[in-house]
């Protein structure tokens, strides 16, 4: 029984380091996914994918949440551009944003959330945007509140749809280890081949009408699916989220917050949503017949509320 045990260790240590690991099929350079506004910016090493439209004043900043990427904003980039210089991109380990492997040097302070402060603001130079307003969605939430906390004077206005904001929380040391383990890290990845279903899953839940959900937006959100080394990205996101300590993220110091919720979101309640905006001293618009994606379910209306927003502070006319 020993012997059995012993094996079955060794085998779990070595073979995951010798064993050839079966190469993604079917997927393709990011470069060659993109759409005809697309465009690549290096940030720390890292390719980010990114959408730019309009020019001139106000600039906005659109922030996606996990899983989603650019497409989640085809609609509102549209209306806004009319307005103003719009920024769209794609968070590391989402969208058509190039995935580096976990050996990479940077790879740390690619994927911590940490860090996704930084991304933003260096998106925000690279194309020249002084200030915006940052329209951010879910979890990207926790991004453009960290930009809003840390760099006031480069934030306009914000607004936060379903916002999912980082919850205090401590690793635990045996967690952090464990994932750290070359071993796990090499495999990691294959596991992550198996979550399209339940990212399909999600997507259903996060329509107000499970069984509704149009075939072009399932596509749209399947297209990182075909991104060279998806499942790499994916893992490194979930590692790093694993193996971070979760700050308590409030408060947008002396400027205009607007939240927005679904009445029929499963993934983050509209109560949850009445917490934030009460935290924050906002007010919160909630959208009927919408789900965990408003700005998609109904853009039209979702436009109509931020352009009030907009226009009730004076950041247009």
């Amino acid at each position: 029984m020993v012997r059995v045990l012993l094996a079955l260790v060794l085998a779990l240590v070595i073979l995951p380091m010798v064993l050839p690991m079966p190469s993604l099929r079917g997927v393709k350079p990011v470069r060659e996914l993109g759409g005809p506004t697309s465009s690549w910016v290096t940030i720390k090493g890292l390719d980010f994918h990114q959408v730019i439209e309009g020019d001139g004043e106000p600039a906005f900043v659109l922030v996606h949440g996990f899983g989603a990427s650019t497409f989640s904003w085809r609609y509102v980039i549209e209306g806004l551009s009319e307005l103003g210089t719009v920024l769209a991109y794609d968070r590391p380990g989402f969208g058509l944003t190039e995935r580096l492997p976990s050996d990479a040097t940077a790879t740390p302070d690619l994927y911590a959330s940490a860090h996704e402060a930084d991304h933003l603001l260096a998106l925000m130079d690279a194309a020249g945007i002084e200030a915006a307003v940052l329209v951010a969605h879910s979890a990207g939430s926790g991004p453009a509140l960290e930009v809003a906390q840390r760099s006031p004077g480069r934030v306009k206005a914000l607004v936060l749809i379903a916002p999912s904001l980082p919850t205090p929380r401590r690793t635990s040391p045996l967690l952090s280890w464990l994932i750290d383990i070359p071993q796990v890290d090499r495999i990691g990845p294959i596991f992550m081949r198996f979550t399209p279903p339940l990212l399909q899953r999600g997507l259903r839940e996060a329509w107000s009408d499970r069984d509704a959900l149009p075939d072009d937006v399932l596509s749209g959100y399947r297209v990182p699916l075909q991104a060279e080394d998806w499942d790499q990205g994916l893992w490194q996101v979930l590692r790093a989220r694993l193996r971070s300590d979760h700050q308590p993220v409030s408060g947008a110091p002396g400027m205009d917050v607007l939240v927005l919720t679904g009445d029929m979101d499963r993934i983050v309640p509209p109560d949850a949503s009445q917490r934030t905006a009460a935290d924050f001293d906002a007010p919160l618009v909630v959208m009927e017949q919408t789900g965990h994606l408003p700005h998609e379910e109904d853009p039209e209306t979702f436009l109509s509320i931020l352009l009030g927003f907009l226009q009730d502070h004076r950041i247009i006319p």
